[in-house]
């Protein structure tokens, strides 16, 4: 007869083994909550792209002990108030008892695109890590139009041994497809390689100011061929240049030095860039770039912004969809004036005689005009001189006024290109600054030699708001005899 002890016994083994499995499952759910781990979200979501806004971005924290434990976070876009002074776009958090991290994050100056966010700790001798996605959107809205232009297009920032900063304020706005300004608007920029900086200043009342920046130890402008009557770049400066103020010298002026290096005024040219998210079919250029060349299309190596991300500059094809409305801005780099050794040269400042006037030509060594960026009407050239016969030389005043508005060379004000390329002219206006002098004969004279000097005294730098001009020279002075009339 069956054990009735051991029938239940053989009745009760699943039940054991079922325990058994549940104790296993148990184990292993608490094994699973000791394994650190790291979750990552941001909020708001989407984020509006006009550098002010910021997100809040939450590193949760599980599976063992957080005390002491630092979370480090990471932006591809945009920078956190938690960041130490060359690291923006990093930020180390301290968990706190909740288990929670949590950083701030400055939206950037991009209305598209997406943030990529990680997170990553040391926990229990792991390192869990997360990534999140936080989309950008237009702040105010699409654009159909910007405007961007800078106060100053001609600053010294070649001067020889410059050793303080160069400021300028410039400024972009963005309107609707009703023409009414975006206040706010996502405006980006861009600025050619190791030329400076352009870092926005603030909102003023829809217009969005930006300071560009030049460090003395910053390269400048690509240095480039002349170009010839044609628009097409010429490998070696003409023999017709000899000399450049000569009417032989067509195309871009230009000259080269004794150790081999040609120079002309595009060598001084730096290229700024404002960008906005537009409405479909508003971008008609083509993503943003830097014309380093001024050939009108993008080159391998020019910086441009990659709106699609796909790693490779992309033309206008014509399709109705969303882009970016650019403008580009050029800004003269230039240097001090250039004096030949007896007062003519064949690529140098140099003064000329018509009748009893005489005007003096100034340039740098690139051929550009100088600089004149200190406050209104104090930027002059100062003359003197003497005649051997008596004469008189009519100064009016010690000093005459330099323009302050030509820059030197003619612009396009549609997109900001130089004007004509390939006409001499474009690259030739304003050397004279509208400065001349003139001689009275002496009663009975016929004639007189006279001794004629000039020289520029100026501001280069005009300085923004918050940052005072620093830059100013004396250039050399120019002497010239001319005999009268």
């Amino acid at each position: 007869m069956p054990n009735r002890f051991g029938t239940l016994g053989l009745w009760s083994r699943p039940l054991f083994h079922m325990r058994l499995f549940r104790l296993g499952i148990l184990a292993a759910l608490l094994g699973c909550s000791n394994t650190p781990g790291i979750t990552l979200s941001a909020t708001p979501n989407p984020l509006t792209g006009d550098g002010e806004t910021t997100a809040t971005v939450t590193a949760t924290v599980s599976g063992g002990s957080v005390e002491n434990v630092v979370v480090h976070f990471k932006t591809t876009l945009g920078t956190f108030t938690q960041a130490q002074s060359g690291t923006p776009t990093l930020a180390d958090v301290t968990v706190g008892a909740d288990g929670t991290a949590v950083a701030t994050l400055v939206a950037p100056r991009q209305g598209w695109g997406t943030v990529i966010l990680t997170a990553s700790a040391s926990v229990g001798g792991k390192e869990p890590s997360a990534t999140a996605t936080l989309p950008l959107r237009a702040s105010g809205g699409l654009a159909v139009s910007i405007s961007f232009t800078c106060q100053r297009q001609n600053i010294g920032a070649l001067v020889t041994g410059r050793l303080t900063t160069i400021h300028v304020l410039c400024s972009a706005t963005a309107k609707d497809a009703q023409g009414h300004v975006i206040p706010h608007a996502s405006v980006q920029t861009l600025a050619e390689r190791e030329s400076g900086s352009l870092d926005w200043l603030k909102d003023d009342q829809g217009v969005q100011q930006f300071v560009y920046s030049v460090r003395p130890d910053d390269r400048g402008p690509k240095d480039v061929d002349p170009l010839d009557v044609n628009g097409n770049p010429q490998a070696v400066c003409p023999s017709s240049c000899n000399n450049v103020f000569a009417s032989s010298c067509q195309g871009e002026p230009c000259w080269t030095d004794v150790t081999g290096i040609t120079h002309n005024p595009r060598d001084g040219v730096a290229t700024l860039i404002a960008a906005v998210p537009g409405n479909p079919g508003a971008e008609i250029r083509g993503e943003p770039f830097v014309d380093e060349n001024d050939n009108g299309t993008w080159d391998p190596g020019e910086p441009f912004i990659d709106y699609n991300g796909n790693g490779k500059w992309d033309a206008n094809d014509g399709q109705m969809k969303p882009g970016l409305v650019w403008k580009e801005f050029r800004i003269i780099w230039s240097g001090e004036a250039s004096i030949p050794p007896a007062g003519g040269g064949t690529h140098q400042s140099y003064m000329t005689r018509s009748g009893n006037v005489a005007t003096a030509y100034f340039v740098d060594k690139n051929l550009n005009a100088l600089a004149a960026d200190g406050a209104a009407v104090t930027d002059g050239i100062d003359w003197s001189g003497q005649c051997s016969g008596g004469s008189t030389i009519s100064l009016g005043a010690a000093a005459t006024v330099m323009d302050q508005v030509n820059p030197g060379i003619l612009f396009t004000a549609e997109t900001g290109a130089i004007s004509a390329k390939g006409n001499r002219s474009t690259y030739t206006r304003n050397i004279d600054y509208g400065n001349s002098v003139s001689v009275a004969l002496a009663q009975g004279l016929t004639s007189d030699t006279c001794g004629i000097s000039a020289g520029p005294h100026r501001g280069y730098d005009p300085g923004a708001p918050g940052y005072d001009p620093q830059g100013a020279i004396a250039d050399a002075v120019m002497d010239v005899a001319f005999l009268f009339p």
